[in-house]
């Protein structure tokens, strides 16, 4: 788990972007992460006295080893497996009797 702020990465900055923070901790069972931000310190994305503007992002950053990912067909196996369906649907129609009598 990575834990990433947006805000200046320095003390006293003025420029905004996305930073890992490393103050944050999660609990034990993964649903709670703590941590602390200083008024117009380190990752308060707002410089009025008084006022934290928070944006904060936990990210997962990988997949666990052994995970797979799942296949998928590419455009062309996609495009052809749809040209199949359709040649099935118009064969299916055609073999279907009509119900008209002469």
């Amino acid at each position: 788990m990575q834990f990433w702020k947006f805000g200046p990465a320095t003390a006293g900055g003025t420029t905004s972007t996305w930073f890992q923070w490393a103050g944050a901790t999660l609990s034990p069972d993964r649903r709670t992460v703590t941590y602390t931000v200083t008024d117009n310190g380190i990752g308060d994305a707002d410089a009025t006295l008084g006022t934290i503007r928070d944006p904060f992002a936990p990210v997962l950053a990988a997949a666990p080893a052994g995970v797979a990912s799942i296949p998928t067909l590419s455009e062309w196996g996609l495009i052809l497996t749809s040209l199949m369906a359709a040649g099935m649907g118009m064969l299916v129609l055609r073999r279907r009797p009509t119900g008209l009598t002469a």
